[in-house]
């Protein structure tokens, strides 16, 4: 898969892949405690990758990347897929896919 589509949203970069796959960077602290106990980090690069199954009519979650540092734990990348090709409305759909993480995490 090659990049076909990529901008900055808010300082986060944002790749699209094949018209409809995305890759986004967040920085989304997690709070929720219960949530932070179902992570398993990885030995040395303290990342966790967690499956989702959120869904919109625009866009579906597939997957949150989750990096642990020694201040805090956070979301760094959202992988998921868009239901539409218009990339006009990409700043919106950035907002609302960050407003269905933070409900999941927060």
């Amino acid at each position: 898969m090659s990049v076909q589509f990529k901008t900055q949203i808010e300082g986060k970069n944002i790749f699209i892949l094949n018209n409809e796959l995305f890759y986004a960077d967040t920085d989304i602290v997690i709070r929720n405690q219960d949530f932070i106990k179902k992570l398993t980090f990885t030995q040395y690069n303290k990342i966790a990758y967690i499956d989702m199954d959120i869904e919109t009519t625009e866009f579906k979650i597939l997957r949150l990347v989750v990096c642990k540092t020694r201040i805090n734990i956070y979301v760094c990348n959202v992988i998921g897929k868009l239901k539409e090709t218009n990339f006009e409305n990409l700043e919106e759909i950035y907002g609302k896919i960050l407003e269905e993480i933070d409900k999941v995490i927060r």
